[in-house]
């Protein structure tokens, strides 16, 4: 039966199709990133778990993405690392201090023509240390809207009061948002309501799940043992275990295979399921199979073997950019023309520019808002973190497989210190690829998740397999959630 689906929600993990979120450099392996599905009980859930290789130095880093009904649901975390082949314990890593917040915001409207529309939070005053005032005042955010390359609306916004919001409206009226704040220790707690004003009138914008992240490193080479378990396990205030998940992947950076970057189950607007799939490669051709099981009765209701992905991004990087000495290049704004070349180092197509904000230093690392530039081919952004400034562009589609590599030029007169070096190169280091099968029924109320990524020669590369359930929350406008129990978080891929 056709039903009307309420938003709760948030940008997944591949939100670069349409604008892209903060991303990090990427080893010569793809960064993992596995979405798990999760039990009913909503006190606090696995969102994500990423691994990736440290820029300098051995080991990697590994992060796992929570949500929960409030900013206190998720307490700490246990991760095990563990070879897959041989079982034997790599490494035990014990998280307890989540950070860095976020909340998300939905609704649903009819489908507004690209505009600018305000958004209005009764949202409370961020102290440098993170803490927020008893009392939640009155803020207000312009986003200006423009179509997205897949479809429906886009925007985001900043304002003087150091909120940050992200927001999209699909082709069937649904909303999207995710509202942040530039202190990284805001924890996603203080946000009584918000409000979304279009030209067509108002609604409110329900409060739904709060997401933070905890992190810890292991100084094992995961990429000489190759294939690795990860065990996560996610713990309440009172040492009680509130979710775990089991994923596999292959770490292996001596030859370039694709790998997954998400998994998530939705459900559709008209109450079928459907499983979405972000892989990341160097290129290479991959065939995906997934089965979705309902739990109770054993039946099938998504078995698919997909050979071709519905979307495409590939993402491209260089760190060293440094300025000259004496003057802070932060805050300050610079033109930066871009040339894409091809395979023999030759720029090709129209030359395109963009003007880049360069960003603050924070704990670990911060970029400052993707600029979009050739019409929703691509974006570009400046990361910072405590080794330095670097660059990370992404572009979209399956046409940009010509694209080797982008000139990224600063052109003169600069508003702040000179960049040492004016032209940069950004280089290939990753495709992410996203497919998506639809059943033809409801999502069951408990089902398992099987999905098993091959080379197009059939050899499996990695796979992922958990149980999942409708989490049956209720979102701040009274209506019911879809039922989805497992959403791929904010790495550097594209919206649902």
């Amino acid at each position: 039966m056709l039903r009307r689906i309420c938003l709760t929600a948030a940008l997944s993990a591949g939100a670069l199709l349409a604008a892209p979120v903060q991303p990090t450099a990427l080893s010569s392996h793809a960064d993992l990133l596995i979405s798990s599905a999760h039990a009913a009980d909503f006190t606090g859930k696995i969102k994500n778990i990423r691994i990736k290789k440290r820029r300098s130095g051995s080991g990697f880093k590994i992060s796992v993405n929570t949500e929960g009904s409030s900013s206190s649901s998720v307490a700490s975390a246990k991760v095990t690392l563990r070879d897959a082949t041989t079982g034997e314990t790599l490494d035990t890593l014990s998280m307890t201090t989540p950070k860095r917040g976020a909340l998300e915001l939905g609704g649903y409207t009819e489908l507004i023509e690209p505009e600018v529309v305000k958004i209005e939070l009764l949202a409370p005053q961020v102290s440098e240390d993170g803490s927020t005032t008893k009392e939640a005042t009155p803020t207000t955010l312009a986003v200006a809207l423009t179509a997205t390359e897949l479809g429906g609306l886009f925007g985001e916004a900043t304002n003087d009061d150091g909120w940050k919001v992200r927001l999209r409206v699909t082709p069937e009226g649904e909303l999207k948002s995710t509202l942040r704040n530039t202190n990284p220790r805001w924890l996603g707690d203080g946000v009584a309501a918000a409000t979304l004003h279009t030209s067509a009138g108002s609604s409110t914008l329900g409060l739904g799940d709060v997401r933070q992240r905890l992190t810890a490193g292991t100084d094992v080479d995961l990429e000489k043992i190759g294939l690795i378990t990860t065990e996560t396990t996610l713990f309440d205030a009172e040492g009680k275990e509130i979710d775990r998940s089991t994923s596999t992947s292959n770490m292996t950076a001596s030859v370039n295979i694709p790998t997954f970057a998400s998994v998530a189950v939705r459900e559709t607007k008209a109450g079928d399921a459907k499983l979405a799939t972000w892989t990341a490669s160097q290129g290479e051709e991959a065939a995906l199979s997934v089965k979705l099981t309902d739990a109770e009765t054993g039946e099938a209701v998504i078995s698919e073997v997909d050979k071709t992905p519905v979307a495409t991004q590939r993402s491209y990087y260089v760190g060293g950019l440094e300025f000259d000495g004496g003057e802070s290049p932060e805050n300050f704004i610079y033109l930066a023309l871009i040339d894409l070349l091809d395979d023999n180092g030759d720029p090709f197509g129209e030359q395109m520019e963009v003007e880049l904000t360069i960003p603050s230093a924070v704990e670990n690392g911060v970029g400052t808002d993707y600029v979009r530039f050739g019409d929703g081919l691509g974006a570009l952004s400046v990361l910072v973190d405590d080794e330095g400034y670097h660059l990370h562009l992404v572009l979209n589609g399956s046409d940009t497989r010509s694209v080797s590599a982008a000139n990224i030029i600063f052109e003169e007169p600069y508003e702040g210190p000179a960049p040492l070096a004016i032209e940069k190169q950004v280089e290939f280091v990753a495709q992410f690829d996203k497919w998506v099968q639809k059943g033809s029924g409801d999502l069951p109320d408990t089902y398992t998740v099987a999905t098993t990524l091959t080379t197009a020669e059939g050899q499996v590369l990695g796979t992922v397999e958990t149980d999942g359930s409708g989490t049956g929350k209720a979102a701040g406008n009274g209506c019911g959630t879809r039922k989805a129990s497992s959403r791929p978080g904010n790495l550097h891929i594209a919206l649902l």
